[in-house]
């Protein structure tokens, strides 16, 4: 959707972040419209009911847009060609050995660039404008919001991240993300910024008897490739057998058992 004349009084250069302030100044409604309009487009190719994006949720929260355009001089218009929104939330995570953190993280929860100007770097540049801006040192450390398989492929093209770990709340993160659980002889690394050990599993949620560590496994997408594999890997390693038993007396014993693991280890820092 063309926007008529230049945008840089208003956003600047060609990417700008926008929060709930700016977003309540803004006098042009063609802008507001153009990404509202782009929000219901990202729903639509992600197969999501619901418009993640808009300008009216986005004045009413905390969360964050990036947004990459372009001024074309020829015919005094400007495009909104893509947006990133992140936002911050506090979330319990696993790791694939199935300890528990919590923290505080910049999290990505929409991510579009218009499907006729995909695979041109807009979207290599607006991400590293958000980690710039929002001081993340690495994509590794933004956790993922149900990510598409399309996000997911441009994750491992651009930063490595293969092997997604999927949470129960269909968050993904990845493996690097814990590489600051290290110890160095006696000497404990500080947890990045917004990192704590849990002190307690996390409550589990229902009472299908699963054992607690391994329900998000059951909570995830079923058939999810990263699934499966995470699945076969811990039953490789003795974590998770093949067969998990159920009932209430079973479940109680594997939850202590559980949680006494988790409170004699070692701490993490």
């Amino acid at each position: 959707m063309d926007i008529p004349g230049d945008l840089s009084p208003i956003l600047g250069s060609s990417l700008a972040r926008l929060d709930a302030t700016h977003l309540k100044n803004l006098r042009n409604h063609k802008l507001t419209e153009t990404i509202d309009a782009l929000g219901k487009l990202s729903a639509s190719h992600s197969n999501n009911q619901t418009v993640l994006t808009s300008c009216a949720k986005l004045i009413d929260s905390d969360h964050v847009l990036y947004v990459a355009w372009e001024y074309y001089s020829e015919n005094n218009v400007s495009r909104i060609t893509g947006y990133i929104k992140v936002g911050r939330k506090q979330l319990y995570l696993f790791d694939n050995s199935m300890r528990p953190y919590e923290g505080s993280f910049v999290c990505l929860l929409d991510f579009y660039v218009h499907y006729s100007l995909q695979r041109k770097g807009i979207g290599s540049r607006l991400f590293e404008f958000m980690l710039e801006n929002e001081h993340v040192s690495g994509a590794h450390q933004i956790p993922l919001d149900k990510p598409s398989a399309t996000l997911l492929a441009f994750m491992a093209k651009h930063y490595g991240l293969n092997d997604p770990i999927w949470q129960s709340t269909n968050f993904v993160v990845f493996p690097p993300i814990f590489s600051a659980d290290k110890s160095i002889g006696q000497n404990v690394i500080s947890p990045p910024e917004g990192w704590s050990r849990a002190h307690s599993l996390p409550r589990c949620i229902g009472s299908n008897g699963v054992v607690p560590g391994t329900r998000y496994l059951e909570n995830a997408i079923s058939g999810h490739s990263a699934v499966k594999k995470q699945r076969q890997r811990l039953q490789d390693n003795g974590i998770v057998s093949g067969d998990i038993a159920h009932g209430p007396a079973n479940s109680a014993i594997q939850a202590r058992q559980r949680k006494q693991e988790v409170l004699s280890s070692r701490p993490l820092w």
